[in-house]
């Protein structure tokens, strides 16, 4: 899950009250009360947590109506342009408002690239500028599923991204 956060110089320096838009779970709210409790304790900012269905929750990053929220990206394939895409300024999960021209040009030149490292190069860079020079968003955590098979069971793959396991060569020993 990442954390979006749509203007946060104003909400960390002018010290306002802010909104976070959170999913109605009990799992969200506990993740937002952590969160919330941060913010005043570290920073002294008071931030109310606005509880919505999930419906709710994608209509109101697309229309863009909130001051923070958590919100979650498994990628589609083992590759880091299956992330950074997601803030190209017109891209269609870009719910931020984020906008770097330098970002976009190294994520739509990275598509034609085929250098391997000369790609990895640009990726790297375009992430920098997302996380590091722009500070777009906080990583909060990443995803990893633990499974417990029986030892009878072989060939069970599982896998990071994409589906999360894969039954085709599995096989049950007697």
């Amino acid at each position: 899950k990442v954390w979006q956060l749509n203007r946060v110089y104003e909400i960390t320096h002018n010290a306002e009250l802010s909104h976070f838009l959170t999913t109605y779970t009990d799992g969200a709210k506990k993740q937002a009360e952590v969160l919330q409790e941060q913010y005043q304790k570290n920073l002294g900012i008071t931030v109310e947590i606005n509880q919505v269905t999930y419906k709710q929750r994608l209509q109101m990053e697309t229309e863009k109506d909130y001051d923070m929220v958590v919100t979650g990206w498994v990628p589609d394939y083992s590759d880091a342009y299956s992330y950074l895409e997601l803030w190209i300024s017109d891209g269609q999960y870009n719910h931020s408002g984020y906008a770097n021209a330098e970002y976009d040009k190294l994520l739509k030149d990275s598509q034609t690239e085929t250098d391997a490292k000369t790609r990895q190069d640009m990726l790297f860079k375009a992430e920098q500028i997302f996380l590091g020079e722009d500070s777009a968003l906080v990583p909060l955590q990443l995803r990893r599923d633990q499974y417990l098979i029986n030892p009878k069971i072989s060939n069970f793959n599982v896998y990071f991204v994409g589906y999360d396991f894969d039954l085709v060569y599995a096989d049950i020993s007697e």
